[in-house]
Order: structure tokens, then C-alpha cells, then sequence
């Protein structure tokens, strides 16, 4: 009986360590030179400088940010990296991409399966998910690596839970060290922007309801608010971020976006609700009253500055840094009456607002360094990358080095002159992505640097109105399976390529909305929506029971 107890408890405990075993195995396939990957223990070791005597070299596949080719010309000029050597003993060669062409770049190091040893890009859009990743052996499962040689980083698990939930796969298996935003308020950074001088000009009020910005839209378009006795106002204007035209995140106001979201714990598709509908007939008759760009599908970065620079525009849908901020700095020194304000998200049918977008909505952004199965010194790799997520490391990889970028002034974390007053004219986000990477390539955002990014009373009103927004309908980081991944990855993009194209016919008047109606819905159903529904619908409950 006792030999009969004691092979139940040994058969008991071979299974609760199989999941950690397994992930070791899985880590260190590949050939390690470095430091033996340790297995099974309880708690981290603790991160010493520098992390290796003998200087190693990594190759590291990045996204090298405008902001900083404004004043250099690769990641490797950088002063934060510069130092980041010098600390840890790691040399970084980098193989850089322009930050609009990462993806184009990633798939093209992948087709060769020339990789490097680490690897930045966004995980969760690879195909047939991160787990793929892991399976096809492009990159290494990390648990073993975390729990082994990242303090850091496990601390901030504890602390933060969710990290721990939206960092990882279904499996549990951590594919990598991911981009954080810890603080709420630095997640706010997609909103409506208006033109608060002309608001003043025309008596009017900022908008809450799509009523209102129609009247105010109206009247930027009639009343000439520019004081220039021509016709020339365009009321709102947009581009193309993150995939979606800023005149879609219009669409927030009925509550859905234009891609799949959660209500209730059930998976919908916003551009299937009758909401959408309604949506677009509204789209449609600001587009035919000339309320909107006519050009806003073809527009670019450099045409939407310019239409903000030479007074023209009314409103648009922006980043509260790179777009607010970048667009108050430089309109100082042009017009002085400027003056540029964020916007409540308008309301839903319901009352609330709902906020969709993807930064604003959770601490792990969708993007983070992978180590790849090519990478000899994974253990090292694993220790460089948690520095990022140490104090000294956040300081450095944010704000740069003291007496440079920043001093201490009673305790506060304050940019130099060099950041704040460039003598060379560049606004705050380029003047400090000469020293740091402030987009792109980076897994932790300090809340010192974005809090001295959005200094200006404007930008911290509208953190203060966006974050007053609820993100409960926004997407969560699922991980549908393998073959889910690559079955929804079929559907999901014939879907959207017809959406995009519907809706700039719709939009734009070529089709009319109300007849053509259910031939958009059937066409969608015959694309496979409800069965990516279904697949959606499975990973969400997965995600759950995490």
C-alpha cells in the first residue's frame, strides 16, 4: 500500500513539472555558448553588470524610428545604446528597417531563415500566431529564460498581473520580452483633435456627439475661421494609421470599430452591425458636404502636416505625441493664435465612450524582442533585455544620460535644453529620438519620459479626457491556434480587403449604402465571418481561463 501511495505522489509530481521541463527543452534546442540555461528555480538570478567579462556581439533585427533619422542614421549612433554597450558588455549589431516597412523586412530575413539573434517586431501578427513562431522553431519559448535570468521583468508580473496573462500564449509559453506601458496615462495617445482658436472664433463648443461635431463641422466649412476671406477650409482631414483611416475612429461613436471586438464577452465583427450602417450613411453625407478631405484616402504624413501648417484644417484623428505635439511646437513659431485641443470620444447610443485603440488599451503593447533559435547566447540575450526593464535601464532607454538629455532637478526627472529648446529647431519627440528610441524597437515606456513628451497644458488636458474613455470592447491579446491563426488569416484579410474597399465606395458616393446593403453583409457571411467569429470566440474563452 505504501509503495502503491508513493508511486501515486512521484507520478503526481513528474506531471506538475512536465510543463516546466518541457519549456526548457523547448528554450535550449539550439546550440548554447553562452551561460547553461538553468531550469526549475525559484526565483531569478539577480541581473550584475556587466552581464558578460568577454564582450559578445548580438545581431539584432530593428525598426529605426523617422523621429530619429531626423539627426542620425541607424540605432548604433544612438547615445542610449552607445551606453547600453558599455554597461552590459553586449555589443548590438544592428540590421534596421524603416519603421513603415518592419513587416516588409521581417518577411524578407524569414523567407531566407537568415535571422537575427534577436528580433523586435509584432508577434501577435505573425502568422499562425506566436505559437507558430515557437513551433516552426524561428524563435526560442522563453518561461525558462524569464524565471531563470529576469528579475525584472518578474517583477513586474508581480505586480502587474495582467502582464503575466497578455504576455503569454494559450500554452503559457512567453515568445517575448514585450513592450509595457505601465501607467494608464501613458496609454493615451489616439484621439480626436480640433482646432480650439476656431471653436473661440465661431462662439462654438468642443463636440461630445456626432450632432455636434456635424454643426461644428458645418460650420468650419461656411463661416470661414481662418480669417483668410477664401473658401479653403477642409473641416476634417485624415490618414492611414495603424491600417485604419482616422476618419473611420468615427465609428466609436456607435460603440463598435472597424475590425472584431468584444461585448459581453461575446466576439462581434463592427463592421457587421446595423450600428456600421448608420456609420456609413453619416460618413457619406459629411463626404458629400465637403466636412471631409476629399483626398483622405490617398493622403500621407506629409500632406496631412501640411495642411496643418498652411492653416487649412479643422480637426483630425491623431497621435497625442508625434501629431498634437509635434504640430504645437512647430505652429508656435508660425501662428501664434494657434491653438490645438483634444476631444472627448464622441458618445455611444448608450452613453459611454468607447476607446478601440490598440496603444490605448492595455500594459503589453503588441510588439516586443523575441531571442531567435539562431542566437548562441540566449542566457545573455535574457539578461540584456531584462535591463531594459530595470530602473537604471528604463532611465536610460527613455531619457537618455544625465547632464545630456536630462538633469535632476529636486527630484524630478527634467530634459536639458538639448531635448526641450533644441538649438536645432527639432521639435521634442526628434530632438530626444536622437539619443533614445521613443518609437519603435523599444519593450518599456517610462512614464518620466512620456509625461515630459506630453508636457504642453494641451496635451495633459486631452490625456485627461481620453482616459476617461472605457476600453471593455477592445480586443485582448488572444492566441488562436496554429491552425486557426492560418485559417483566420485567410478570412480575416479577404474580409478586410472588401470592407476597405466598400467603404471608400460607400463613402465617397459610388455606392449607394441602402440598396447595396445586404449584398455587403452576404458577401461578408460568404467570406467566412461567422466561422472567424467562432474562432475568435474559442481563443477569447481560452484567454479567460489563463
Amino acid at each position: 500500500m505504501k509503495m502503491k501511495q508513493k508511486g501515486i505522489i512521484l507520478i503526481a509530481l513528474l506531471v506538475l513539472c512536465f510543463p516546466l521541463w518541457a519549456g526548457g527543452q523547448r528554450s535550449s534546442e539550439p546550440a548554447v555558448a553562452g551561460q547553461q540555461i538553468r531550469t526549475g528555480m525559484s526565483a531569478p538570478e539577480p541581473l550584475t553588470l556587466p552581464i558578460t567579462k568577454d564582450p559578445i556581439t548580438l545581431s539584432y533585427f530593428a525598426s529605426f524610428s523617422s523621429r530619429s533619422a531626423a539627426s542620425i542614421k541607424s540605432n548604433s549612433e544612438m547615445l542610449s545604446f552607445q551606453e547600453l554597450e558599455r554597461r552590459t558588455g553586449i555589443k548590438i549589431d544592428f540590421r534596421e528597417a524603416p519603421e513603415n516597412q518592419g513587416t516588409e523586412q521581417f518577411n524578407l530575413m524569414l523567407a531566407s531563415n537568415d535571422l537575427t539573434d534577436l528580433i523586435w517586431h509584432s508577434w501577435p501578427n505573425f502568422p499562425g500566431g506566436p505559437s507558430r513562431a515557437i513551433e516552426d522553431n524561428v524563435i526560442m519559448e522563453l518561461r525558462n529564460l524569464i524565471y531563470g535570468y529576469a528579475p525584472n521583468f518578474v517583477q513586474l508580473m508581480e505586480e502587474f498581473p495582467e502582464i503575466r496573462r497578455d504576455a503569454s500564449t494559450d500554452e503559457g509559453w512567453f515568445y517575448a520580452m514585450m513592450f509595457l506601458k505601465t501607467a494608464k496615462e501613458d496609454r493615451a495617445v489616439g484621439q480626436f483633435h480640433i482646432r480650439q482658436d476656431w471653436l473661440d472664433k465661431l462662439g462654438l463648443k468642443r463636440p461630445t456627439t456626432m450632432d455636434e461635431w456635424y454643426t461644428v463641422l458645418k460650420a468650419f466649412k461656411e463661416r470661414d475661421p481662418n480669417g483668410n476671406g477664401k473658401a479653403d477650409e477642409i473641416p476634417f482631414i485624415s490618414i492611414t494609421q495603424g491600417g485604419i483611416h482616422g476618419v473611420e475612429r468615427f465609428s466609436y461613436a456607435w460603440g463598435i470599430p472597424t475590425n472584431f471586438y468584444i461585448d459581453n464577452g461575446t466576439m462581434k465583427y463592427g463592421p457587421a452591425q446595423a450600428d456600421y450602417k448608420t456609420f456609413l450613411l453619416t460618413m457619406a453625407k459629411w463626404y458629400k458636404e465637403g466636412l471631409i478631405d476629399p483626398d483622405f484616402l490617398v493622403a500621407d504624413r506629409r500632406m496631412h502636416d501640411s495642411l496643418i501648417t498652411s492653416g487649412v484644417a479643422g480637426a483630425y484623428y491623431g497621435l497625442l505625441n508625434g501629431f498634437m505635439g509635434t504640430y504645437i511646437s512647430v505652429m508656435s513659431r508660425i501662428d501664434p493664435q494657434f491653438d490645438l485641443r483634444g476631444t472627448l470620444i464622441p458618445r455611444a447610443p448608450d452613453g459611454k465612450m468607447y476607446d478601440f485603440y490598440v496603444d490605448d488599451v492595455a500594459i503589453v503593447q503588441n510588439s516586443g524582442i523575441a531571442i531567435s533559435t539562431k542566437n548562441k547566447y540566449p542566457v545573455e540575450s535574457m539578461k540584456w533585455l531584462d535591463y531594459w526593464y530595470h530602473e537604471d535601464g528604463r532611465v536610460l532607454m527613455n531619457l537618455g544620460i544625465e547632464g545630456i538629455t536630462y538633469n535632476i532637478i529636486d527630484g524630478k526627472y527634467v530634459y536639458t535644453d538639448e531635448i526641450l529648446n533644441n538649438p536645432n529647431g527639432l521639435p521634442l519627440a526628434e530632438a530626444i529620438g536622437k539619443y533614445t528610441p521613443v518609437s519603435g524597437s523599444r519593450i518599456f515606456q517610462d512614464t518620466r519620459y512620456f509625461s515630459q513628451m506630453t508636457a504642453h497644458p494641451n496635451q495633459r488636458e486631452a490625456v485627461t479626457l481620453l482616459t476617461q474613455a472605457t476600453v471593455e470592447r477592445a480586443m485582448r491579446p488572444l492566441t488562436p491556434t496554429s491552425d486557426e491563426s492560418s485559417r483566420l488569416a485567410r478570412i480575416v484579410n479577404e474580409m478586410d480587403t472588401y470592407r476597405q474597399e466598400r467603404f471608400a465606395k460607400f463613402v465617397m458616393g459610388q455606392e449607394d449604402i441602402e440598396s447595396n446593403w445586404n449584398t455587403y453583409i452576404n458577401t461578408l457571411n460568404s467570406m467566412g465571418l461567422n466561422e472567424a467569429l467562432q474562432i475568435y470566440q474559442r481563443a477569447l474563452e481560452r484567454y479567460y481561463k489563463r
